[in-house]
């Protein structure tokens, strides 16, 4: 556990990455939107995009964590700071397109990878571990919506920021090189796990197309909610983001504390139901600037723990290799590849209040999906019929 302590540590920061590469777009396009005389709701094509390359990124990584690691993932970290760069500097609606489809494969790879090789290092007590990687993913989140803003107030673009990630991507990479891959984890374990079903697969990934769709949906478009919702500051998107990721983050840090006290199901359970109540909230009180802020609050605490508590609860139950959460992760990319883009054809029509209401029927299938893969899991067949 000791020696791997520097890897896994390699590995938050890595997720660290990922979250701001994944949050980055969100905020940044009310400043794009602007620059380019372009809608809000035009940019639900770039997170279409940037899940399409998320969703080759996951099917192509997959295939390469098999066989490797470290350089693997170090090359994904490079694409991604290459690419926010590029955004950065992008005069054209789709030179921005073609940027969000380069930032969605690379950072599938990164966040492929550091599920993969956290699971390969931390093979005992994999849940608090597993916990802390997403907080970092958190943490990257929380850090992208006043980093933006700072950019904008330094240097009227998004510059600074871009610089400030490629720093932070050189040091991740620096730290890969220097220490050797952890080996893949033996598809029979000792203790009797095996890969699973298809079906159980399946099962599964859909339980993270429900999820990943309604998580990232906030992320994309809760910025410009806030902005169109007339609450009379330039600063309220950064202020209602910046308290989402905070309480985000903070409900990550109190799942790596519940788990060594509270089992995975009923962890899973009532933050769903907590994201549920928040997102409904958030639909009654759209107009109301303090019922926002309430529901952002509930809505991270809710969601945060659910991703990582569920990867916990399947290592648990069988054994998870690069390809089963090459699978997870391609459900999830489908989810961001069709549901931000139709919610920002909702918004073109209706307004902002499409955000809370696609918010509040994810929540409830996310909700309900949860009690299937719990059926599955702890009632129904999960091993297969070849390894």
């Amino acid at each position: 556990m000791l020696s791997r302590r520097p890897h896994a540590v390699l590995y938050l920061a890595g997720f660290v990455l990922c979250g701001l590469m994944v949050s980055f777009l969100g905020p940044a396009i009310p400043y794009i939107a602007d620059d380019l005389g372009r809608r809000k709701g035009d940019f639900g094509l770039a997170f279409t995009l940037m899940s399409a390359g998320g969703f080759v990124g996951a099917v192509a990584f997959g295939r390469l964590y098999e066989r490797g690691g470290h350089g693997i993932f170090a090359a994904a970290a490079a694409v991604t700071a290459v690419a926010i760069g590029a955004l950065s500097q992008s005069t054209a609606f789709g030179a921005v397109m073609a940027v969000s489809l380069v930032i969605g494969c690379a950072a599938g790879g990164v966040d492929l990878g550091g599920n993969v090789l956290m699971v390969r290092a931390v093979r005992d007590n994999l849940g608090p571990w597993m916990n802390a990687l997403h907080f970092c993913f958190a943490i990257g989140g929380l850090s992208a919506p006043p980093l933006i803003f700072i950019s904008q107030r330094a240097s009227s673009s998004l510059t600074v920021a871009a610089v400030a990630i490629a720093a932070f991507a050189l040091l991740i990479i620096v730290g890969l090189r220097a220490l050797p891959s952890p080996e893949p984890v033996p598809l029979h374990q000792a203790d009797g796990r095996t890969p699973p079903t298809v079906s159980t697969v399946f099962l599964v990934s859909m339980f993270f197309f429900f999820y990943v769709g309604l998580e990232v949906s906030c992320i994309s478009w809760l910025a410009s909610f806030v902005d169109d919702g007339g609450f009379g500051s330039d600063a309220a998107p950064a202020i209602v983001t910046t308290v989402f990721f905070a309480a985000f983050a903070v409900g990550r840090l109190a799942a790596i504390v519940l788990l060594h006290r509270v089992k995975t199901w009923p962890l899973l359970t009532a933050s769903a139901t907590l994201a549920l109540v928040a997102s409904a909230i958030m639909w009654i009180g759209h107009s109301n600037y303090a019922a926002v802020i309430v529901s952002a609050i509930l809505f991270g605490v809710g969601v945060a723990p659910q991703f990582a508590t569920m990867i916990t609860t399947c290592e648990a139950a069988f054994t998870l290799t690069s390809k089963v959460t090459s699978s997870f992760s391609a459900f999830g990319s489908v989810a961001i590849m069709t549901i931000p883009f139709l919610i920002g054809l909702r918004m073109n029509q209706v307004g902002p209040v499409a955000l809370p209401q696609a918010l509040t029927g994810l929540a409830i299938l996310t909700l309900g999906w949860t009690f299937v893969v719990r059926h599955r899991l702890t009632a129904g067949p999960t091993l297969p019929q070849t390894p």
